[in-house]
């Protein structure tokens, strides 16, 4: 789980490797190896909007995928067009984002899954 205040130094030690916060706190990204494909993951944090905002934007260039959605409750979204053979099997790709913006700070966990398109299963792969 992801806490975001206003100072972020443990925040950045519980980052993945290939993720980055900036100074304040607003914008994390991360780049990975994913489904094998090269990713970029930023999440921009409103903090000011009433409930707060968390926009995600995946960047997938294999693919020709730059898409993005901004979140303000618990929700899980499909990316258009990350679809893709995965052993043997054909997967889209999902990002899930819980956000508990009653609490302070914010607590916010992020999670990229793959459904399997032709069994129905959703899988968590890639928890930032």
């Amino acid at each position: 789980m992801l806490v975001v205040g206003g100072n972020c130094p443990d925040l950045a030690q519980s980052l993945g490797n290939g993720c980055s916060i900036n100074d304040d706190c607003t914008k994390i990204t991360c780049s990975e190896r994913f489904v094998d494909k090269d990713i970029t993951l930023t999440l921009d944090i409103d903090k000011c909007a009433d409930p707060v905002a968390v926009t995600a934007r995946m960047q997938v260039p294999d693919l020709n995928i730059d898409w993005s959605h901004t979140y303000d409750s618990n929700n899980i979204v499909a990316v258009p067009g990350f679809n893709v053979g995965y052993k043997g099997f054909s997967v889209g790709v999902y990002v899930k984002v819980e956000l508990n913006s009653e609490s302070d700070p914010l607590n916010m966990k992020v999670t990229i899954s793959i459904l399997c398109l032709s069994c129905f299963q959703l899988r968590d792969i890639y928890e930032i």
